[in-house]
């Protein structure tokens, strides 16, 4: 039951992408349905805007600070050295740098995706009122095409270097 689940959540999510690269005529976009009353709200967690914000002088001390907003990503042991510098390596990889400045450039900010998942998580919530709604994070993976969505103890990440424009 939670591979269907977890299917059925990407497939969703997979379809609002698509839709949203789609070009739509005036017809299309009269025939949309729109929820008035949403009664599931969606906040979309930018963790790629708070970390490569980060004083990265003070990274140790900086990644501690963001950690309990991004435990799902930060649930490693932040006092080991390797660790941080694994995260330094990161920042300072110049395709995950160009991939955080285009990524910046295309989503400056996703109102219209949060209100769009809203809308799908109200609806779901309508179907299955026991089931949890996933709190929703983006982050830049490096172009790791086989998770471009992923769902996880009720969190959903979402990699936006993998729905850049096309031929990126």
């Amino acid at each position: 039951m939670k591979h269907i689940f977890s299917f059925l959540l990407i497939g969703i999510i997979a379809g609002f992408f698509y839709s949203c690269t789609c070009n739509r005529n005036d017809e299309e976009n009269k025939k949309e349905v729109v929820l008035k009353d949403t009664t599931v709200q969606i906040t979309i967690n930018r963790y790629e805007k708070s970390l490569f914000n980060l004083d990265k002088s003070k990274l140790q001390e900086e990644l501690l600070r963001i950690q309990p907003e991004y435990s799902f990503f930060l649930n490693g042991d932040l006092s080991d050295p390797g660790n941080i510098r694994q995260i330094k390596e990161y920042l300072n990889d110049l395709q995950m740098i160009e991939n955080y400045n285009t990524c910046q450039k295309n989503f400056p900010e996703l109102s219209s995706l949060e209100k769009q998942l809203s809308a799908v998580f109200t609806i779901f919530k309508s179907h299955f009122p026991e089931k949890k709604i996933p709190r929703v994070y983006t982050y830049i993976c490096g172009m790791d095409i086989e998770n471009p969505v992923i769902y996880s103890d009720n969190v959903l990440v979402i990699a936006l270097d993998m729905y850049l424009v096309p031929g990126y």
